[in-house]
Order: structure tokens, then C-alpha cells, then sequence
């Protein structure tokens, strides 16, 4: 097939239409490349399919059509061996290489004769320098009805007294009524006539209703008892009219107007949602045609329940924001669904273009009357990753990659009008093993950190255990390897637990320097000892000397309390509260003398959120200073601090900049936001390039060190991954939870994997981990699902394996996903197919504006999260989200797209039988 641009991919088969190897070639002049170091893909179609050929993936088949060998085109190997038809070993590169100290330890999966899962098992290396195997086993046990009704996983014990057991019980047509999770407790579920969830109960009591209409569309949700509930509705949805009609035509309610004060149409709302209600908020919305959001009004104002100094316990009720006001947005796309001009809820007008390809070309707005360019071009590769881009402020990025797609080098700097480098301002190199871990991280700039003179470039080198858990974080010199910075050593349990964490340092600022190992002043916030857990919830830990921290958590399984000594003297507690949907509703902090000399210094915070559990106000206050700030989080883009206005501007990688609005007499401010490969904010700089503010990170995301100067611009709250610290309790907010970097923790368990099961539960169902233990590697975008960091599948085009992502989820409950799978997915799917045929990027657009956010509606509807249980994925299904992962990886879009329609089509068909099945009432 060809292509617009004058490349060809080429994909080949044998005689049963299994792939072969596959590559692209093209003339490299059709498209704007750096001078950085590119993928060395065959130009010639008649090129042999050699070792040499990087760009080669090839597969081999056994005689029953099953794929035993893949050999990726940095030649490393991934083997699967059957052993009858029920088990399977799968090994990876270390696994099958002589000499590795993983060798022979693969991972099997053994099936009954349905299909279902009986047991997975993975032998392993771990422990110091991986001298330990060991072994991690999980078991599942099903129904009459097919339906898992057990899931254990197995601890070390071998008389069975660590394992942890979650039960499911169902009635007799399939649905789901209980679940008891050893971590969370026991939800109870209970369904109307139509099998939509009527109600639930979480393990402290508080029952949900949940009403419908007579199309079984949600209309309410109401905590109507329970000891958290309040005593209204909790939120009201509303379809298919306009607030107001006006000569036949619909209107956002009287007195909404968009930005340049012409009243608001409301439009194309028969049969979708046209407003919802709840306690914090009211939220209008308007279509397009094609059912595409083009306008919404929402109105905040939410009650933050914040604690008392006197009395932590004591919760008085704050209101944030303005009952009347609405923040109005709008937006205009083309006819494949892009945004092409948005305008924000303070005003600021987005302008975006595209290449023929469908990815991000330029991007300019104007903020306060003043035009402003924050994307001047950007290049991408034949893979569709991003290797170059001039971007506003004078900041230009490089990027190039290996065989993989990994990056391997990472420039950003700022140049002048003439294009000479005036600063780097991040420069790093990047080295992997052979299954695709970082191995290393080498800061390339000549002077290290930019606003610390006293610490010169780093290397960090990383190692990790047989199951890609982080064992050991080393920061050395450059200049001198064998000089330490910074050592982080971590163990865990076959339960995926961190039961050591420790540190070494190096003392003085000179080199070279004293090391020491486990300081007293960095007890909990960079090591904590050995660690006891119940479950997978941390509830000691024991560093000697007097070092010990203790921690609580209430029936439901989140964390009530943590308290940390230091030399035996009491350090300080953090206390937390939840409300009636488990989400924090309020934290209180009373800090030791030890740091405070000899006041005890007391913050306390409390939160409000919206009908789908985003944060929209926090309301914190300090003891000292008596500091009170109040903040609204409008959207992702708009937020207010105590009156002070701040945009910030998103590209493809994230967060780009942010504009800080004009208070008085001053005039507005830009500061550039410089990300890692995690997307942690490591670098700030301002509009004439002033190094603003700078912060390093230890592996799980605490901070190493941080530096500021006094130039009066606010400090940036968004740091590791992108979230925002409560630096008063220690935690980061996600958007679905709260996350604690010194115990490399979550504070309550996971909401997705606690109603949902997979075939990977070994690793999903520690509900507190984070990242699967692998911080080097891996984020967490909201709290739910560990995400590779894999720059394989960069800027437009990662959305590709979001699809996937989305698909996994959807795939957990197809019962409750028919109709989405047969109203949405599958049109869509086709049309993307077929404009991919021009386009073969559209897929990935349909992914990011179609399959996401209906993936996380979905999940965030509780009767569409429990209404048909738990089922196990069919093989087929599995094997085709794996084929569309690696066709994503490689850059055939089309492929993964034509693969996912094929899933979602089975999905569908899955959720209508089953409908159907209940419908019937028929047990069999």
C-alpha cells in the first residue's frame, strides 16, 4: 500500500496469513529530519531480509499455526513453548540468554479445558545482586456459570498463611453481587429487573441507589445511607433537551454567553447528555452532528470540608467558588474530528494545524490580546515519533531513538534568532538492557543542574530484579563513576511488596566525599528499613535506632493515619478522612518540635470533587504564617490560587506552558515547562530564558533536591509525572488517587482492579503498588493503570496504544459495554478505517477522542463498572489486543485500527448474547 508522503510499508505473510517480516521504506527528502541519528530502515524493496535489517520483526509458527519465536529487530528474542493444550511458558530475552542470571525462569499460564485460567506462575531472580529464586504463583477458581468466583495470590508461606484472597460471588443469571477483597473489604451489588446496578454498598456502610430512565439511562445517583452520606441527591443527569428553546432552536440557560458575549446554542442533544448536576458543580454540554463536544458551560462551586487546628476531627464545611458564575468553553473541528481552534474558559484562543498525517504541526493562541506561538513546527519520523521541534520562547527539542523506539538521546535548548544554542536547558543520554529497561541515565550537560553550581552532570544506572521491579538506583559522576551521589536500594515480597527501602549519600558537596548509609534526617523521606505488612497495606516500618513508622487504614482499605518516629522522638501524623465515595475528603498534619523548634507546626487541607471524581477545590491552611489558600480547578488548562488566574498550554507531550494572568498593575507572565522522560516538570524557565526553578527526583518520585531563586513567579505545582504535591502530608494527587512517594505507596486501593480482573492479576491486583515497581519505566496517568513509558509510540501516535489500553478495560466487562461496543465503537472504527485508507493516522485520533474518554465514562459509570461481573478474556481476544500493541509499536496504525475493530465487534457481540442470556433468564 502507498502512501501520500511517498513511503511504502510493506507487510508480508505466509500461505496461512501469518505475518512475516515487515518494513518501511522510504526517500528520507520527503519529510524534514534533524541532524540526530535515525532508525537505519532498508530504502531498497528489494533489499534482503537480513540480521542487519533493523526495522525487521520476525515471528515462527509451530505445526498447529501457534506462534513459538519472535525476534525483535534489535535482534532480541521472546519464546513461547506448549507443553499439551492447556500450558504455555512464555520467555524473554534474559530468560533464553546463557549467562543470565534469569535464565530458565519463565513465566507459565495453565488453562482448564474451557479456556479458563487455573494458575499462573513466574520464577524469578530477586533479591541482592538477584541470588534469590524465587517464585510467584496466582490461582483462580470459577462457577458452574463460568464466572471467577476466586482469585489467590500465593505468598512465601507454604502453609498457605500469607496468601490473598478475593472472593466474587454471583446470582444465578451471571451478575456480580459480592465481592471480598482482604484489602478492601466487602462491596455488596444489587441489580433491577433490567440488570442495570440499582445499588451498592462499600464495607463502611454507605449504600448508593442508582436510578434510570425508561431507555435504562442513568438519572441519579444518591449515597441514601451510611455514615459518610449527605442528605441530598448526590447527582442528576439529563438527556436530550436544550436548558432553553428559542424560535425552535435550543440555548444554553438565559445569561451564559461565549467570550464574545453572543448567547450560547445548545445543539444536537437528542439522545446524549445534555446536563448534569451534582453537589459541586453544573455542567451544560453541546454537539456537533457526529456527537462531538463544541461547547460546555460549567458552574463550580464546591463545599471543601476543611479540618479544624483545634480539633482535626472536627470538619467545617468551606465553600469555593461561585454558585452563578460559568466557565464557558468552545471548540471547532474538522471533519475527521481534530480541534482545529479552541477557545479556553478564561478566554485564550487556541489555533492548532496538522500534517498530511494527522499529527500536530503548529500550535498558536492569543492570551490577553497579545499572539503568542507555543508549537512554531515540529518533525516526525516514518514511525510517527516526534524527533524534532521549535517550540515558543526560542526552545528548540531533538530526540532520536533505537531499534525499539526507545529514546536514546534528549535535547532540549534555547536558541536565538540566528539558531545558535544559547542554553541547554535538559540534554540526556539513555542505554536499556535487553527486555527494554532503562539501564541508564547520563545528564549531557557541560554544568549539571542549571541553578546549583555545586553539583556537576550525573549518570544514574538502574538495576532490577527477574521481574523488572527496581532493585537499585545508583547516581555517580560523570567525571568519576566511582564517586556516589545518591544510592537507593529497595526489596520486595512475591506479593509485589517493598519490604526494604534504603539510602547512601554522599555528605559533603566536594568531591570526592564521605558516604553514609541511612542518614537520620532522611528517615521516611528516603528510606524507611524493613517493612510489615497485612495484605498489600504497609503498616510498619522499622529503620533501628528509634526509626519506625506506623500506619492505619479503615474498613474499605484506605489509609487513616500515618505516624513517623526519628531517634525514638515523634516526627509528626498525618491523618486522612474519605468521604462517602472513598476519594479524600480532608488531611491534618501536626509536625514534631524536632523540625519546628519547639512549635507544633499544624496544616490541614480538605478537598472537593466533581459527579466523576476529579478534584475541583482544595482549601488549605498553615499554622505558620497562618497562611489560607483556596484553589479551583476549573479544567486541565484553567485554574485559580487565591485570585490568581493561570492557563496552562498542553501539546501532545503534555503540559508545555503556563501563563500566569495579570493582578493589579502587573503585567501577565509565561514560564516554559521542561519535562523528563517521565514527564516529571524538572526544569522551569522563563520568557527571556531565566532558569527559574529546577528539581531533581529519587525513583518512586519523592524530590532529591529542589532549587528556587526569589524572583517573585509562583512556584510550579506540577512535578513528578505531571501531578501536583500536597508537600504538607507527603502525597501527590493523581486525579483517581492520592499517591505517597516516600512509601513508593497509593493511600487507598486501586477502584479499577478492585472490580475488575485480568490475566496479569499477579501484578494488577496489588491494589497499592505503584507502577508495577517499576518507577524507571512506567507512570500511572490517573491512578488506575500502570503505563509504559515507550517513546515507540510518541506524540499523536501513542494514542494508538491508548486504544489498546481502552480496549482492555472495556474488554473486563463486556456485559456492560454492549451497547457502547455496537452504537460507537464499531461505526467509528469503520469510519477510521476508511479515512485511514488517505489518512493512516486516524485511528489514532479516533483513539484519543473517541475510544478514551468513552473508555473512562464507562469505568467512571458505576452500573456499567459492575452491571455483568467479571468474565474471562477469550484467547482470541487476548491474542488480538497483543498483535494490535505490536502493530502499534511498529507504526502500522491501519493494522492495530482494522485489529481493534475486530475486538470491539467481539465485545460486542460478547455484552448482546450475555444481555440476552439475562434477559431471557435462562441459566445456561
Amino acid at each position: 500500500m502507498s502512501f501520500e508522503l511517498g513511503f511504502r510499508a510493506r507487510e508480508t505473510a505466509d500461505g496461512d496469513r501469518r505475518p512475516l517480516p515487515s518494513w518501511v521504506d522510504a526517500p528520507l527528502a520527503s519529510l524534514r529530519l534533524p541532524a540526530f541519528p535515525l532508525v537505519n530502515c532498508p530504502t531498497d524493496p528489494a533489499t534482503a531480509i537480513t540480521d542487519a535489517n533493523i526495522c525487521v520483526s520476525r515471528q515462527a509458527y509451530d505445526a498447529f499455526g501457534r506462534k513459538t519465536l519472535t525476534t525483535a529487530p534489535d535482534g532480541t528474542r521472546s519464546e513461547l513453548r506448549y507443553f499439551g493444550p492447556r500450558r504455555v511458558q512464555s520467555f524473554n530475552d534474559q530468560d533464553l540468554a546463557p549467562g543470565s542470571p534469569h535464565v530458565d525462569t519463565p513465566r507459565e499460564v495453565e488453562t482448564d479445558g474451557h479456556g479458563q485460567l487455573v494458575q499462573v506462575v513466574e520464577t524469578y531472580k530477586g533479591g541482592q545482586n538477584n541470588a534469590d529464586l524465587r517464585t510467584e504463583r496466582t490461582s483462580y477458581a470459577w462457577d458452574a456459570l463460568g464466572n471467577l468466583a476466586q482469585l489467590r495470590r500465593h505468598g512465601a508461606a507454604s502453609d498457605g498463611s500469607g496468601d490473598i484472597i478475593k472472593t466474587q460471588i454471583y446470582d444465578t443469571i451471571g451478575q456480580k453481587v459480592l465481592i471480598e477483597d482482604e484489602n478492601a473489604g466487602t462491596w455488596k451489588f444489587g441489580y433491577d429487573d433490567a440488570g442495570n446496578l440499582a445499588w451498592h454498598e462499600d464495607p463502611r456502610g454507605n449504600r448508593f441507589a442508582f436510578g434510570y430512565d425508561d431507555g435504562n439511562r442513568l438519572i441519579y445517583e444518591d449515597c441514601e445511607s451510611g455514615p459518610t452520606c449527605g442528605p441530598d441527591i448526590e447527582v442528576r443527569y439529563f438527556y436530550d433537551s436544550p436548558a432553553s428553546w428559542e424560535n425552535g432552536e435550543g440555548f444554553f440557560p438565559d445569561g451564559i454567553v461565549d467570550h464574545d458575549g453572543i448567547e450560547l446554542p445548545q445543539t444536537h442533544v437528542l439522545g446524549r447528555l445534555s446536563r448534569v448536576e451534582d453537589r459541586t458543580m453544573r455542567t451544560y454540554t453541546s454537539y456537533n452532528a457526529r456527537g462531538e463536544v463544541i461547547a460546555q458551560a460549567k458552574n463550580l462551586h464546591g463545599f471543601a470540608q476543611l479540618p479544624s487546628f483545634a480539633d482535626p476531627d472536627q470538619l467545617t464545611p468551606m465553600l469555593v467558588g461561585d454558585a452563578e458564575f460559568f466557565y464557558v468553553s468552545t471548540r471547532e473541528l474538522d471533519d475527521v474530528g481534530r480541534v482545529q481552534r479552541e477557545t479556553l474558559v478564561d478566554g485564550t484562543e487556541l489555533e492548532y494545524t496538522y500534517d498530511r498525517r494527522g499529527m500536530l504541526a503548529t500550535l498558536s493562541g492569543v492570551y490577553h490580546d497579545q499572539e503568542m506561538t507555543f508549537v512554531q513546527s515540529v518533525d516526525y519520523d516514518l514511525q510517527g515519533r516526534r524527533v524534532s521541534a521549535h517550540l515558543g520562547g526560542g526552545i528548540r527539542e531533538l530526540k532520536s531513538y533505537n531499534q525499539m523506539g526507545r529514546t536514546i538521546e534528549a535535547l532540549r535548548e534555547i536558541v536565538n534568532e540566528e539558531g545558535t544554542t544559547t542554553a541547554e536547558v535538559l540534554h540526556f543520554a539513555y542505554t536499556y538492557d535487553s527486555i527494554g529497561l532503562m539501564t541508564s541515565q547520563t545528564d549531557l550537560r557541560p554544568d549539571g543542574l542549571r541553578l546549583d553550581g555545586t553539583s556537576p552532570p550525573t549518570v544514574k544506572m538502574y538495576t532490577y530484579d527477574g521481574q523488572g521491579q527496581l532493585m537499585t538506583s545508583d547516581e555517580r559522576l560523570v567525571s568519576d563513576p566511582s564517586t556516589l551521589i545518591r544510592r537507593m536500594e529497595y526489596d520486595y515480597d512475591v506479593l509485589g511488596n517493598i519490604v526494604e527501602k534504603h539510602t547512601t549519600r554522599c555528605v559533603e558537596t566536594t568531591y570526592p566525599c564521605t558516604e553514609q548509609d541511612d542518614p537520620t534526617d532522611e528517615y521516611y523521606t528516603h528510606w524507611f528499613g524493613t517493612a510489615t505488612y497485612n495484605g498489600d497495606q504497609l503498616i510498619s516500618a522499622d529503620g533501628g535506632d528509634g526509626h519506625s513508622l506506623v500506619a492505619t487504614y479503615d474498613i474499605a482499605g484506605n489509609m487513616d493515619s500515618i505516624a513517623v518516629t526519628r531517634g525514638g522522638q515523634p516526627y509528626f501524623t498525618h491523618t486522612y478522612t474519605w468521604d462517602e465515595q472513598n476519594r479524600l475528603a480532608s488531611a491534618a498534619s501536626v509536625v514534631s518540635s524536632i523540625v519546628s523548634a519547639g512549635l507544633n507546626v499544624t496544616a490541614v487541607a480538605g478537598y472537593a470533587y466533581d459527579n466523576g471524581g476529579t478534584r475541583i477545590a482544595a482549601v488549605r491552611e498553615s499554622s505558620t504564617g497562618l497562611t489560607h489558600e483556596e484553589t479551583l480547578f476549573v479544567d486541565p488548562s484553567f485554574e485559580i490560587r487565591n485570585g490568581q488566574y493561570t492557563t496552562y498550554i498542553h501539546d501532545s507531550k503534555g503540559r508545555l506552558a503556563r501563563l500566569i494572568a495579570p493582578v493589579g498593575d502587573e503585567v501577565w507572565r509565561i514560564t516554559w515547562l521542561h519535562a523528563d522522560h517521565l514527564g516529571s516538570t524538572a526544569l522551569v524557565t522563563a520568557e527571556d530564558g531565566t532558569f527559574v526553578e529546577e528539581t531533581k527526583y529519587l525513583p518512586y518520585g519523592a524530590v532529591q533536591s529542589t532549587h528556587r531563586p526569589d524572583d517573585g513567579l509562583p512556584y510550579e505545582p506540577y512535578g513528578f509525572t505531571g501531578k501536583e504535591a500536597e508537600s504538607d502530608f507527603g502525597i501527590l494527587y493523581f486525579g483517581e488517587r492520592y499517591y505517597n512517594p516516600h512509601l513508593a505507596r497509593w493511600l487507598n486501593p486501586d477502584p479499577l482492579f478492585l472490580h475488575v480482573t485480568s490475566e496479569t492479576a499477579e501484578k494488577d491486583q496489588n491494589l497499592y503498588c505503584y507502577a508495577s515497581n517499576d518507577p524507571v519505566n512506567r507512570v500511572d496517568p490517573d491512578g488506575m493503570w500502570p503505563e509504559w513509558v515507550d517513546d515507540a509510540v510518541d506524540s499523536v501516535s501513542e494514542l494508538g496504544e491508548q486504544a489498546v489500553e481502552a480496549g482492555k478495560i472495556i474488554w473486563k466487562n463486556p456485559g456492560s459495554a454492549y451497547r457502547w461496543g455496537r452504537d460507537v465503537v464499531v461505526p467509528k472504527t469503520k469510519q477510521a478505517i476508511v479515512a485511514a485508507k488517505n489518512d493512516p493516522k486516524a485511528v489514532a485520533w479516533w483513539a484519543r477522542d473517541v475510544v478514551v474518554p468513552e473508555a473512562k465514562r464507562i469505568y467512571k459509570d458505576p452500573k456499567a463498572r459492575t452491571a455483568a461481573g467479571v468474565v474471562s478474556l477469550p484467547v482470541a481476544v487476548v491474542t488480538n489486543v497483543e498483535d494490535a500493541i505490536e502493530a502499534v509499536r511498529e507504526g502500522k496504525f491501519l493494522k492495530a485500527g482494522i485489529i481493534l475493530s475486530g475486538v470491539h465487534r467481539t465485545i460486542s457481540i460478547l455484552g448482546s448474547a450475555r444481555r440476552f442470556w439475562q434477559g431471557s433468564g435462562k441459566s445456561s
